[in-house]
């Protein structure tokens, strides 16, 4: 990337493969939870202290559901890569 940002189809291309790569099930609304998540932090890195106070809630408002779903189903998603054989249990904010 070298100094510049991506933009967001690239962005979203490598969030997904990345994703794919941990083993996070595309068909689980973590799943796209997870790569709004991941784009708000990307984009601001100050949100990564913040994931309950900043992220959950910010995903939440763009998917028109509540910030305590959003961290639900974002474990969800983790929990199920984690079944599929991929390294030991991981946290959200991980």
């Amino acid at each position: 990337m070298a100094g510049r940002k991506k933009n967001d189809a690239d962005l979203t291309a490598a969030i997904s493969s990345y994703l794919t790569k941990e083993g996070v099930p595309a068909y689980r609304k973590g799943y796209a939870y997870l790569t709004c998540a991941i784009k708000l932090a990307y984009k601001d890195i100050r949100l990564t202290g913040a994931v309950s106070k900043a992220i959950y809630p910010a995903v939440a408002g763009e998917f028109a559901t509540s910030p305590v779903a959003v961290e639900r189903a974002i474990r969800t998603a983790i929990a199920c890569a984690c079944e599929r054989g991929n390294e030991g249990k991981k946290t959200n904010s991980q």
